[in-house]
């Protein structure tokens, strides 16, 4: 399974799906992170003002390994966790 990206209007949230997770950027700038493993009913990882809140966030994209993820902000950054 690959890297797909979804943008979904209504909430704003941008999705990436990497074979074991599941990673949605939020509009109050926090990432939350879900093994798929897992029953969803909690993130496994959550990472409160990863970028600023209202503003979108225009990229996720996972390393080969699946370890790192490289996100760019709507606030022109580029972080990686």
């Amino acid at each position: 399974m690959g890297t797909s990206l979804v943008e979904v209007k209504r909430f704003n949230l941008i999705i990436a799906l990497y074979s074991f997770s599941l990673l949605l950027a939020c509009v109050d700038g926090a990432l939350h992170m879900w093994q798929t493993s897992s029953n969803f009913v909690r993130p496994n990882m959550t990472i409160e003002g990863a970028h600023t809140k209202g503003t979108e966030t225009g990229s996720l994209v996972f390393s080969v390994d699946g370890r790192t993820v490289l996100t760019r902000g709507g606030d022109d950054t580029v972080k990686r966790m």
